[in-house]
């Protein structure tokens, strides 16, 4: 078992500028509005956390949350603009160690499976890592994120 430790940052608004912290920090990342998870993705290299997150607003990516209305518990509903929809969700950012940064796909992966996001569907159903992990995660928790979790039950 893979042991990983994710310093997380924020919450931060999406429509905001990029916070000096996290501004070339590489990892993995949550957009939430409210509780409910909306996207989960990673930086790996380049453009950082912030700017990787922030580019998911791409009209193909936010084309469906325009007709989302984000509310407790997960439940999508329909809903008409999704500026307001954006204006509402902020995001958080999971830093990894350059020697965790290897595993930033599989944590991506976990983490969507464990949270469920509405814009992730392809990890939800079964989980594909490469071998099982153990999170550690400190700093500013994104909602409903536990400090230690397993791939493993």
């Amino acid at each position: 078992m893979k042991s990983v430790s994710v310093n997380w940052f924020g919450p931060y608004p999406l429509s905001g500028t990029t916070p000096r912290e996290i501004s070339r920090r590489m990892g993995v990342y949550a957009v939430v509005c409210g509780s409910a998870y909306v996207f989960i993705g990673k930086a790996k290299r380049g453009k950082g956390i912030f700017r990787e997150a922030k580019g998911n607003r791409e009209p193909e990516y936010w084309e469906g949350l325009r007709k989302l209305k984000i509310v407790s518990s997960e439940k999508p509903a329909w809903y008409r603009l999704r500026d307001t929809v954006y204006s509402r969700c902020e995001v958080y950012a999971g830093v990894l160690s350059r020697d965790d940064i290897v595993k930033a796909d599989d944590v991506e992966k976990f983490l969507i499976y464990l949270m469920k996001p509405v814009r992730n569907e392809k990890y939800e159903e079964k989980l594909e890592i490469k071998e099982d992990l153990e999170l550690f995660n400190s700093g500013s928790l994104p909602p409903k994120l536990k400090p230690k979790i397993s791939s493993s039950g």
